[in-house]
């Protein structure tokens, strides 16, 4: 059923209310004999849509122009666009031009369609104006979806009011994601270490196969004793890494290193003294004990006087090499035996201090164990942040005895797929010479009358006032070996990581788009599939000047109640004659 305009339209008039019209063609005042004047009959233009053809084709390849551009740029970073306007603004470009492309074939049809609607019976006259509202924006669009009437020209006024968020979901098209890309780009390196050769020699003219063979002291690596005090004192490590910002490493990498392997020997040591030497009545500032690695350590202390309250000791783990042989028995040529990893043995023993009577209670005794060697350590998972170095994952590879050239170098390590790993011996030596000195072991006291003998602090026992000692010693050996790493005498090349813009499509955005244009197909395919139904209809489309130039006559059917609009003009060419001849005004 036929609704009539609201109450509210400017056409609303009891004519209007009471009377429906219905298009009758000029042809049908004559009779379609062959004897009728060629000049009265309707003649149809050939190309009259056109443009709106044009249109929507144009826009339906706007469309695609932007599916393609997207699908190209799908997943890539956005500097791969290189077209000088960027890509939100090409997007915009395409959109719009499909937008406004279509507007002109919808808007179109709906015009005409006001014809065909009229052409197919008789209807309130009020529908003249719906029909043109509808088509002038999505304002009358929705009115005419609300109120009628329905049918063919609802499809256009659907994808007009569509088309309100054609440019919102066009926007939403294209999410511009950041993302860290590992650049290889050569400004990444870290710091790894093959060789510990730093040219530490005998004095001259004793060379390593003589009995009195020592480390030369100004020839002796300073800066790995600098190391140990730094791990022990938990000073800064330098610099292993270089690195402009953000970088990553995928590794593994190895790297020569020094490793502590601490155990808690309190009781194995206490277990083999007579601990009634340990009481306020038998003190004895000599005692000592023995770890079971072998290290001695003081534990005396004197009543009421003073006390052992730390004590650092160590013992050298190069016995078994064939410099230490040699060097101890003198013999015409060097052992053949392998050149062994471990280095020093380390035991420190705390306990609490008795401010009054200055006694060593053993249940308050604590001997840690460590020994100290070399290590092949395996880095992986590695990215560094600004001055920060984390590693994902660091273990150690056992190493294998090495054999010596006569230069003293050693290979401590060469395995299929891992990098030889060379060390003098001389500068092992230097190490383990450093651990046995007064400046590593000693002992601290207190108490109200400390000898003065006892009074200088030698070693490194303020250390160990406090903290879990084994995490001490083992600072002190990574230490170590970033001191080895230092030196940069081999390197692992890194990426850097940048941010990269990457453009993101959201095709789900491109669903409204692609109904509004597809509305418009079909409304204008269906238009003119009802035009060419309809020979003798013109394509009037929104003129006012065709509306005006339909005469509206009363048929003589239904008390009046119906009317025809009868066109003057026969087609398209004399209606524009006749607008361009005729000028009028407001009577």
């Amino acid at each position: 059923m036929d609704r009539g305009p609201e109450p509210d339209s400017p056409l609303v008039s009891p004519l209007m209310k009471s009377t429906s019209v219905r298009v009758k063609h000029h042809q049908e005042e004559h009779n379609s004999d062959d004897t009728e004047p060629p000049q009265t009959r309707t003649r149809r233009q050939p190309w009259a849509w056109w443009w709106e053809m044009l249109a929507i084709v144009a826009s339906l390849l706007c469309m695609a122009g932007i599916v393609i551009i997207l699908a190209r740029m799908n997943g890539r970073p956005l500097t791969n666009w290189t077209f000088f306007l960027s890509l939100p603004a090409t997007i915009a470009v395409f959109s719009t031009a499909a937008k406004s492309l279509a507007a002109v074939a919808i808007g179109a049809s709906i015009s005409q369609s006001k014809w065909l609607h009229f052409r197919a019976g008789p209807r309130p006259l009020g529908d003249l104006d719906r029909f043109e509202e509808a088509s002038r924006g999505p304002m009358g669009s929705l009115k005419l979806v609300g109120a009628g009437p329905w049918g063919l020209v609802t499809i256009g006024a659907l994808a007009t009011v569509l088309a309100l968020g054609f440019d919102v979901f066009i926007q939403q098209l294209v999410r511009l994601d950041p993302r860290d890309v590992a650049f290889d780009d050569g400004r990444a390196a870290l710091g790894l270490s093959h060789d510990y050769i730093t040219g530490a020699l005998p004095p001259y003219g004793l060379g390593i196969f003589t009995s009195q063979f020592r480390v030369d002291a100004l020839s002796v690596d300073v800066s790995m004793q600098g190391a140990i005090y730094r791990g022990l004192f938990g000073l800064d490590s330098p610099a292993l890494f270089r690195c402009p910002g953000s970088c990553s490493w995928d590794g593994p990498y190895v790297s020569l290193g020094f490793m502590s392997t601490c155990s808690n020997v309190t009781e194995a040591t206490l277990d083999s003294v007579d601990r009634s030497l340990w009481t306020k009545d038998s003190g004895t500032p000599g005692l000592r004990l023995l770890t079971p690695g072998g290290v001695n350590l003081s534990a005396g202390f004197s009543p009421t006087s003073y006390q052992t309250v730390i004590s650092v000791g160590s013992t050298t783990l190069l016995k078994d090499s064939r410099w230490y042989n040699y060097r101890r028995d003198g013999a015409a040529s060097p052992p053949l035996i392998p050149e062994r990893p471990d280095i020093t043995r380390v035991a420190v023993l705390r306990t609490t201090s008795d401010r009054v009577n200055s006694v060593i209670r053993l249940d308050q005794v604590e001997i840690v164990e460590c020994d100290i060697s070399l290590a092949a350590r395996r880095f992986s998972k590695i990215t560094a942040l600004g001055s920060v170095l984390s590693i994902g994952l660091e273990e150690n590879i056992p190493m294998t005895p090495g054999d010596s050239s006569s230069a003293g170098i050693t290979v401590m390590l060469n395995q299929t797929g891992q990098p030889a790993l060379r060390i003098n011996i001389v500068d092992i030596f230097a190490i383990n010479e450093f651990f046995l000195s007064s400046r590593f072991v000693g002992d601290i006291y207190t108490g109200v009358s400390v000898p003065p003998e006892l009074q200088v602090q030698a070693g490194v026992g303020s250390a160990f006032r406090s903290g879990n000692m084994s995490q001490i010693i083992h600072n002190m050996t990574r230490s170590m070996s970033d001191q080895l790493r230092s030196t940069f005498n081999a390197t692992a090349p890194g990426k850097t990581i940048g941010q990269v813009v990457f453009v993101q499509v959201q095709w789900m955005w491109l669903v409204l788009p692609l109904i509004v244009q597809l509305a418009g197909t079909l409304l204008l395919g269906l238009v003119l599939a009802r035009l060419a139904a309809c020979r003798d209809l013109q394509p009037w489309k929104s003129s006012s000047v065709a509306v005006i130039l339909h005469r509206v006559s009363d048929d003589g059917q239904s008390g009046g109640a119906t009317a025809l609009l009868q066109p003057e003009v026969q087609d398209i060419t004399e209606l524009k004659r006749r607008a361009a001849s005729t000028r009028a005004r407001l009577g």
